[in-house]
């Protein structure tokens, strides 16, 4: 499914390598130990961009499909292999074929096992001049094709795909996440005390008829109701502007209204990414742009 999502997407060249910050010069007050930090000079020393400005993202394409890659090759990992325009920060990105339908489409996959492995997590990287910059108002796009749930932790009910949104460390971002409970959720972590994640909204799976999934939400996987179907592509895009935020699926807005975000201290800006707990998937398009 190598289709364009109908958000506009115009992207940006990367050019830095990703850095683990275990100094306390930009740590958040929440970290502790190795602590991953995008901006490890201070976040207000870097300067914040557009994506449309910065130049084109990645490397010359529109799109991030992963066409270029050979099939059951390692993309990127956590333990150092890189994209100079993608930072895996743990787990391992791979390139396959996908079916069925068509074999011969190549997707990026992932894969994260029962809890308590680590999940998937990567972000993107944008430079202009050199220099790593900061993004407002974003765009962030995946297709995502679940073939696997995988045991999650318990009591948790988490388990799916998310984008990053003005992510700046693993203590300071948004999450935009479709659970395989089939919870559309955005969520805010906060980057001191109480250093906990602050729900923004949470809603059941619009379809694209406009009908919501069976099933309350805040229920884990294994109660009654309806989750996410396995081995069919969900096109997932979030997009936050100022202080509000959507979700859409497959081109439905999942939230009546944007919601909107009035936590302290405010996240103005970073970049973006994705992310993966207990599911093999495989992804593609991933995308992002400026915004509306």
């Amino acid at each position: 499914m190598k289709t364009r999502h109908a958000v506009k997407t115009l992207f940006v060249s990367l050019a830095l390598l990703a850095t683990l910050c275990v100094s306390n010069v930009a740590r958040a007050t929440c970290s502790t130990g190795s602590f991953y930090n995008l901006y490890p000079d201070g976040v207000n020393t870097y300067p914040v961009s557009t994506v449309s400005a910065a130049g084109g993202w990645p490397a010359g394409r529109y799109i991030e499909d992963f066409s270029w890659a050979a099939d059951n090759t390692i993309i990127a990992t956590g333990s150092g292999d890189e994209l100079s325009w993608l930072d895996v920060t743990s787990g391992t990105l791979w390139a396959k074929y996908y079916g069925p339908g068509n074999p011969y489409t190549i997707a990026g996959w992932v894969s994260t096992a029962s809890y308590p492995a680590p999940g998937f997590r990567s972000v993107f990287r944008i430079s202009s001049s050199g220099r790593l910059v900061r993004v407002a108002s974003q765009a962030v796009s995946a297709q995502v094709y679940v073939t696997a749930f995988h045991a999650q932790e318990p009591g948790k009910n988490f388990r799916g795909a998310h984008l990053f949104l003005r992510y700046r460390s693993e203590d300071d971002y948004y999450t935009a996440s479709l659970w395989t409970n089939g919870d559309v959720v955005v969520k805010r972590q906060l980057p001191t005390a109480p250093c906990n994640y602050v729900q923004i909204g949470r809603v059941r799976l619009k379809d694209q008829n406009g009908g919501r999934l069976a099933g309350a939400v805040n229920r884990l996987a294994n109660d009654p109701g309806s989750n996410i179907t396995k081995n069919l592509w969900y096109p997932i895009t979030a997009i936050i502007t100022g202080n509000q935020i959507q979700v859409y699926v497959g081109n439905i807005a999942q939230f009546d209204a944007p919601l909107v975000d009035n936590t302290s201290p405010a996240l103005t800006d970073g970049l973006a990414g994705f992310r993966a707990d207990w599911i093999t998937a495989s992804i593609d398009n991933l995308s992002l742009d400026d915004g509306p």
